[in-house]
């Protein structure tokens, strides 16, 4: 990824997000900043937006905006599972999955 946020090469990702006509790819950018791209799957138009960047410095404001959402049912997703989901991934566990998980899908 270079300083514009393009995309150069494989660059590493979180798992897609499905969304209508296309998904989300989420990727830690070069200045640790957290960047959501949409990546369209309509057979016209297979291009690649510039969804979000989160700067390191407003990481707390984004996640204090999503519980704030869940939590006043906003969404679909209910704000304990976004905790859970937290958790787990600051746990260690998900790492290790993710080690598990991608050496079976490699062999």
């Amino acid at each position: 990824m270079d300083e514009n946020h393009e995309l150069v090469g494989e660059a590493p990702r979180f798992h897609g997000m499905a969304s209508r006509n296309g998904f989300y790819q989420a990727f830690i950018g070069p200045d640790e900043e957290l960047i959501f791209y949409r990546e369209h799957q309509i057979e016209e138009d297979p291009s690649r937006e510039l969804a979000a960047v989160y700067l390191p410095s407003e990481f707390e404001h984004l996640m204090k905006g999503l519980m704030w959402q869940a939590a006043n049912g906003l969404g679909r997703t209910p704000a304990d599972e976004l905790t859970k989901t937290l958790q787990y991934a600051l746990s260690g566990k998900y790492e290790e999955d993710l080690v598990r998980i991608t050496s079976r899908i490699r062999t």
